[in-house]
């Protein structure tokens, strides 16, 4: 039978016997579906799905940014005064077309170096007088143009703050990415011996260090790395204090990893990987540690403002020598700069440190909504 008696004895419309493109088809049927997702382009709308989440990535670069980009650039240096006179000293901030004022009390007989400055002077009884006058009206200062001012030995805040930031980062960097590693490879391999005699000894061990008193722990490591580098002058050097953070602060990420280890060994998913050959190990790095990556993340960017705080406290003690520049340092020394004449010195280290902070958290926890899958499948 022929394609037209079939379509007269049947009533079947001719155009149903034309030939079909096969590759057209697929193409349209692809659109309808469309096209499979990539994992880490999920991720990254996910992640950018929180308004907070791109503000606060944005503040963080330009913090990251200035801390290596500054020093680099800035006329200053960080470690010395601008100049050996006392008018270097404790100068207010300056951009360029303002012309602040200074209090300041000297005896009187040296009021003539100040003349053409002064704005009001007062009477302070032993031949002294606090003047109130213009610095940068000076002829020594007149091209000076400090952003944030000097401190009270003459250095400039903005290069200094940066220079901090700089070495405080890649300090708190090396001790949370060397930490986290430490912690999840530990973790990995209690977990994937959960229930026998080896897990029960590494996690002995983990609770051990996590019952110790952490500041004192870490006074006593870093006095032993210390010993063991022969540092000179008997102060902490900041490459001790990282290695006994380091050997402190591992534990968190090798508890959160086996944890989720022995909770997720008989999942579906580990199962069907298990069926098609996956070995322990692939299944452990490629399957369940991924999936645990945003509560990682979480413990990464705690590491760092701890390390941070930690540092500022030993310089607190007197255990750590207070020439280095680190943040931890400008924020022990604020306690003495808290007065309204010194905010240009106190402030901030303390503001950049807490948008710092905040910036970590808030994109930390981004991530961890967008990587977890369990966060997800509620959405």
């Amino acid at each position: 039978m022929t394609i037209s008696e079939l379509s007269k004895n049947y009533q079947f419309e001719k155009e149903l016997f034309d030939r079909v493109d096969a590759n057209e088809q697929l193409s349209k049927q692809s659109l309808v579906i469309g096209k499979p997702t990539n994992y880490i382009v999920e991720i990254i709308k996910r992640f950018f799905k929180n308004p907070a989440a791109g503000v606060f990535s944005v503040l963080l670069i330009i913090i990251v940014l200035l801390s290596i980009i500054a020093p680099l650039v800035s006329q200053y240096s960080a470690t010395q005064p601008l100049g050996i006179d006392e008018i270097y000293f404790n100068l207010p901030p300056r951009i360029f077309g303002t012309n602040p004022t200074k209090d300041l009390i000297i005896p009187r007989d040296l009021l003539f170096i100040y003349d053409g400055t002064i704005v009001s002077e007062t009477d302070m009884g032993n031949n002294t007088v606090l003047i109130r006058f213009h610095p940068y009206m000076l002829e020594e200062l007149r091209n000076v143009y400090p952003i944030l001012g000097t401190t009270q030995g003459g250095v400039d805040v903005w290069t200094n703050l940066w220079q901090a930031m700089a070495t405080s980062l890649k300090s708190a960097l090396v001790v949370a990415v060397f930490a986290s590693l430490i912690g999840v490879i530990y973790g990995a391999i209690s977990g994937s011996f959960a229930g026998k005699w080896i897990d029960t000894v590494m996690m002995r061990i983990v609770e051990i260090i996590g019952g110790l008193p952490s500041i004192i722990l870490i006074i006593i490591l870093a006095q032993i790395f210390v010993r063991t580098q022969s540092t000179s002058g008997g102060n902490l050097s900041i490459g001790s204090i990282n290695a006994a953070l380091i050997a402190l602060y591992w534990t968190g990420p090798a508890q959160v990893t086996r944890i989720y280890i022995v909770k997720s060994k008989d999942a579906e998913y580990v199962q069907a990987a298990r069926t098609l050959g996956a070995s322990q190990w692939r299944i452990i790095f490629y399957h369940l540690i991924p999936n645990i990556s945003g509560r990682l993340a979480v413990i990464f960017v705690n590491f760092i403002p701890v390390a941070i705080f930690v540092d500022a406290g030993l310089v607190f003690l007197g255990l750590k020598s207070s020439q280095d520049i680190t943040l931890g340092t400008i924020l022990s020394s604020t306690y003495q700069n808290v007065s309204p004449d010194l905010l240009h010195i106190s402030l901030p280290p303390i503001v950049v440190f807490s948008l710092f902070t905040i910036s970590l958290q808030i994109i930390a926890n981004a991530i961890n909504d967008a990587v977890d899958p369990r966060i997800i499948g509620r959405k």
